[in-house]
């Protein structure tokens, strides 16, 4: 076992705009050129971040893949441990006869320096910024020859479109493709597949490395490939429908949602983004991003540390605030200071509190906000109110900024909500009404059209429990059930709530009702036609079912039903009990949980209720019908 004199040391940085680069040393030596390839070797150098250091090394981008073995190289003569999947990359980069600068996060940065980690981190946007290059590595090729091919099929594929696309001007005025001109080898395909499944597209830094960059190159075992092949095949395949009948599916969509909602925001000038014709177009200037937006899209990717939901976006545009100080400092200025001393729950605890303080549309954190069943206990020490950004999305948000809905009144820029030193959330909010009946939990890909059955459709199913529900609550009473008048509204109320009141474009459906009930009425009946097995073959369900079926927002959430007669679709924890409230400027209503003590709530979520969307309740208040009151979210 070595001794601790010959293990490397990391020597203070001298300031806090510097970062070290590695030096890889060549694989030949200069002496012996026919002598097997030494152990990798490197030193370490200081470099300042500034526009003198740009163009001046290369940066990686791979996957660490912790707990897998170690391995250990010399770093300026001494032993260094680093993982498996990174001695495989600097194998691969290591040049025979020349060093290779690179920067490279698991050896740049002191990984037992806290501190010095939160202040590399704090830099990896102008680090990426200005690497010449920023080299992918996806791992090994499985097969010999696999990853050559895979990259060939690309370009292949590439030049006949970029050849088309000089005759004919845009993607969309293409000729069809067919197997004429375009490679039909399903087995080579596969092999583009087998790449889009990489563990490397899922790494929630992968988002900042690939946007920030000016340059990349994707290298697959021995093979390289340029970086904008990928995403340009993979949005013509998205756009062109005859395109992916022959291609099949090769699990792009994770790439082309990315590029469409995160890396096109990237505001550097020089990037791999304008490099091809299609990504060019598609990368044209974008409205501007909330932090939180790029926060809720990087729910779907993977994270070793559950800190870095949040760190790896911080070189975002929409991270950066005005900022007092002068020079290049000032355009470092992030909404959240990175600090690996803290831990997961006081990162995401300050996250929340950055957002409201700074975000234009402080409400939509309330709207992220998407807990497990135990986050809502008592028990539990968790703010309700604060979204937990490593967790995945369980019931994608409603309340996002451009949505037509004003629950909360028409102005915006009057939401004011303030974090108290016990880690709740201080609002004032009007409370309308009480569940008083939630449907099962409605799972988006049981509601297609032309789907098999067993038993009720789900859809029909929610509608006969709530109308017995209704029947129910009304028989004794003083009112007079009118079966026909009183069904077609809330079959209408019912409809439109399990659409979250969307209609064409998402555009408000009440616009054109008659629309919509034509559009359900055709859904119903497929729904209540679907069989068992395959006695539905053959059957193709109709444009007009298939189109409401796009409209419906139902997944993971339930259908409710309030004391006040009011139908909602909201989270899947929703409950007997829990009490819905509207915040003034906020554009979505809320569900909340009474706590132990008065005038304190847990968060459940937010919801849609059908009829107070357009500042209904808001207008109560202003005419003294219902009244504001402050509350406690804990």
């Amino acid at each position: 076992m070595p001794c601790a004199d010959d293990r490397f040391s990391y020597p203070r940085l001298p300031g806090p705009n510097w970062t070290r680069v590695l030096v890889l040393h060549p694989a030949q030596s200069p002496d012996d050129p026919e002598a097997p390839p030494p152990p990798l070797h490197c030193s370490l150098e200081p470099i300042k971040i500034d526009a003198d250091s740009k163009q001046q090394y290369e940066a990686l981008s791979y996957v660490w893949a912790l707990g897998t073995s170690y391995h250990e190289i010399r770093c300026s003569g001494k032993l260094l441990q680093i993982g498996a999947n990174l001695h495989k990359a600097l194998h691969r980069i290591r040049d025979p006869v020349e060093a290779r600068i690179l920067w490279v996060d698991a050896v740049c940065i002191n990984q037992s320096d806290l501190k010095e980690q939160g202040e590399q981190v704090k830099r990896m946007d102008g680090i990426y910024a200005n690497a010449r290059k920023v080299l992918i590595w996806i791992g090994e090729e499985v097969r010999d020859q696999d990853a050559e091919d895979c990259f060939e099929l690309i370009r292949q594929t590439n030049r006949f479109i970029a050849t088309q696309l000089s005759v004919y001007g845009k993607l969309e005025l293409i000729p069809p493709f067919t197997t004429d001109n375009i490679a039909s080898d399903l087995k080579r395909w596969d092999k583009v597949s087998k790449l889009m499944e990489s563990t490397y597209f899922t790494r929630v830094w992968v988002l900042q490395e690939v946007g920030l960059a000016s340059k990349a190159t994707i290298l697959y075992g021995a093979a390289e490939l340029n970086w904008a092949e990928i995403v340009e095949l993979m949005l013509c395949i998205a756009l062109r429908s005859d395109l992916s009948a022959i291609t099949r599916p090769v699990n792009g969509e994770l790439v082309v949602n990315t590029f469409e909602s995160l890396w096109r925001t990237y505001s550097n000038s020089q990037s791999w983004r304008t490099e091809m014709y299609v990504t060019r177009m598609r990368g044209g200037p974008v409205e501007a991003q909330d932090f939180i937006d790029i926060l809720n899209n990087g729910r779907f990717f993977n994270a070793t540390n559950p800190r870095d939901h949040v760190y790896a976006f911080l070189g975002h545009p929409s991270a950066t605030v005005a900022s007092p100080m002068s020079g290049l400092e000032s355009l470092r200025a992030k909404i959240l200071e990175v600090d690996y001393t803290k831990n997961v729950d006081e990162v995401y605890l300050d996250t929340a509190k950055a957002i409201i303080a700074r975000d234009k549309h402080p409400w939509t954190m309330l709207s992220c906000v998407d807990h497990p069943p135990e986050a809502l206990s008592d028990i539990s020490d968790r703010p309700s109110w604060v979204p937990y950004w490593n967790e995945g999305w369980r019931v994608y948000w409603l309340g996002y900024r451009s949505a037509w809905y004003r629950a909360g009144g028409q102005d915006q820029t009057v939401f004011k909500a303030t974090p108290l030193l016990d880690q709740s959330l201080q609002l004032s909010g009007t409370c309308f009404s009480r569940v008083v009946w939630v449907s099962n939990v409605l799972e988006t890909d049981d509601l297609r059209v032309g789907k098999p059955v067993d038993g009720t459709h789900p859809i029909s199913a929610a509608w006969q429990q709530l109308v017995q529900h209704v029947k129910g609550r009304r028989s004794g009473t003083s009112h007079i059930f009118r079966a026909t008048e009183h069904l077609r509204t809330l079959e209408d109320s019912f409809s439109l709530t399990i659409t979250a009141g969307m209609g064409s474009n998402n555009s408000r459906a009440e616009n054109d009702i008659e629309k919509h009930r034509a559009l359900y009425s055709a859904y119903r009946k497929e729904a209540d036609q679907a069989l068992l097995s395959d006695q539905n073959g053959g059957h193709s369900p109709s444009g007009e079912a298939i189109q409401f079926q796009q409209r419906i927002i139902t997944d993971s959430r339930r259908v409710f039903f309030t004391d006040a007669e009011q139908v909602g679709l909201g989270h899947n924890l929703i409950q007997d009990g829990d009490v819905c409230v509207v915040f003034r400027g906020a554009i979505i209503p809320f569900i909340i949980r009474h706590s132990r003590q008065q005038k304190r709530f847990k968060l459940v979520g937010e919801c849609y209720i059908q009829g107070v969307m357009d500042g209904q309740i808001i207008e109560l208040v202003d005419q003294g019908i219902l009244q504001e009151t402050d509350m406690y979210l804990v």
